[in-house]
């Protein structure tokens, strides 16, 4: 009897209610790295009253958009992986460092450039679908498209990461002034994924995987009043260090009209250290990495300033939803 509860459990979760197939079929014939199911009908409602159904936003193929405030904060920090991994109890939550218009509390398992990394693909996968769409996945084809190494510790490492996502709780805070003056608050409490369930199938020598990732619908919310910004995917990719990648998408988040001082950018990317040698290590590889980016054409150009400010004019994304999208200036 539990065998069978379990089965149709899990067989409610992973068939696609659509196409008729299951999960795993629908990937075996799908171009993209998943299949998407609307867990649901568009605009129903169970009380007499009807509620839209949030759609999340379009963006190209080569883009990826994110809303401003995980890319202007320490929530996803720049911690080396090969050093284990802080907690922050609900007791002892971490206060997040953050830049502009926004307050931020994190408790959980701490998070690096790796789990934005997995963040923005599972967005991705799911941009113009209702924001209550649970997203089959082919966990290789998600390690393929980060250009992880194909192999088994991969694979652990994708299952931590989407674990830690739904696990982690965020607070955030955000102040704006609409057009007519009147001030808003967003905030928003709660996890980036709301549920998961994996099932993994060996047939022979080859391994079938089919998961099942639901974002939480109301993070969408902080996609509200233009508060976001599209980088290139593939800059990203090309892009090694933790460091880097903060650098490259907190300044994509900028028009470049202003510098940021060195030791502020010390506090939002997370670094770990603070003392005087650190922070001459900490400015030499952001000269290091800057020089690079823009070499790489990557962002159009960067300085510091005398006095230890750093300013960084990106590459600015149109809003553009065929296959590719080209950058413009300013």
């Amino acid at each position: 009897m539990t065998d069978k509860l379990t089965a149709d459990l899990f067989s409610d979760l992973f068939d696609d209610p659509h196409s008729g197939q299951s999960s795993q079929e629908s990937i075996a014939h799908s171009p993209s790295s998943a299949a998407i199911a609307d867990d649901g009908q568009q605009g129903s409602s169970q009380s007499s009253n009807t509620t839209a159904v949030a759609t999340v936003p379009v963006w190209a193929d080569n883009l990826r958009q994110l809303p401003n405030v995980f890319l202007r904060s320490a929530l996803f920090s720049v911690g080396n992986n090969k050093n284990k991994r802080k907690y922050y109890s609900a007791k002892e939550p971490l206060h997040v460092e953050t830049y502009g218009n926004y307050s931020m509390l994190f408790r959980g398992e701490e998070l690096r450039q790796d789990d934005l990394d997995l963040m923005m693909e599972l967005l991705h996968i799911v941009r113009g679908q209702p924001s209550h769409t649970k997203v089959h996945v082919c966990p290789m084809h998600l390690i393929r498209d980060m250009d992880w190494s194909r192999n088994k510790d991969s694979y652990s490492r994708l299952e931590k990461i989407i674990l830690r996502l739904q696990m982690g709780v965020i607070s955030i805070v955000i102040q704006s002034k609409k057009k007519d003056g009147s001030e808003e608050v967003l905030k928003y409490h709660g996890s980036f994924i709301k549920s998961s369930a994996m099932r993994d199938n060996m047939q022979g020598e080859q391994l079938r995987s089919d998961w099942v990732v639901e974002i939480n619908p109301e993070l969408f919310r902080l996609f509200s009043n233009n508060d976001f910004t599209r980088f290139s995917w593939e800059h990203r990719k090309e892009i090694s260090t933790p460091l880097a990648k903060w650098l490259h998408s907190f300044f994509s988040s900028h028009d470049g009209s202003m510098g940021v001082p060195l030791d502020r950018l010390m506090k939002l990317s997370g670094y770990a250290d603070a003392n005087p040698a650190a922070r001459r290590k900490f400015k030499m590889r952001i000269r290091e990495y800057l020089s690079s980016m823009k070499d790489h054409r990557q962002i159009i150009d960067w300085q510091m300033t005398e006095d230890n400010r750093v300013r960084v004019i990106p590459l600015k994304w149109n809003l553009n939803t065929s296959r590719q999208t080209k950058p413009t200036q300013g």
